[in-house]
């Protein structure tokens, strides 16, 4: 049996942790390609090992993913112009009447 300290250090995931780090050295599936909308659209909200992140897709429909805004009920999350190059641009404003 595993006394507390040692059930800490094997089930924190985040950033900054022991077992996080370790992680995060090997390819972890975020979600499913058919959960990314097509190009131009909306990202999708993704969190793994206890950090928000946002996948996307460039104008060339390849894949991107990264770290995201703070989950809080007063912003959203709106896109940018994408680029040919597949960089995207992307900002945080307030929601405007949403839930």
């Amino acid at each position: 049996m595993l006394r507390a300290e040692q059930n800490e250090i094997l089930t924190r995931v985040g950033p900054g942790t022991l077992m996080g780090e370790l992680l995060r050295r090997y390819w972890t599936p975020a979600c499913l390609t058919a959960e990314i909308p097509e190009p131009g659209g909306t990202p999708a909200r993704v969190r793994l090992l206890g950090e928000n992140l946002v996948a996307y897709r460039d104008t060339f429909g390849r894949v991107g993913l990264f770290t995201g805004p703070p989950a809080t009920p007063s912003r959203s999350l709106r896109s940018g112009a994408s680029r040919s190059s597949g960089d995207t641009a992307w900002y945080i404003s307030p929601r405007q009447g949403k839930p």
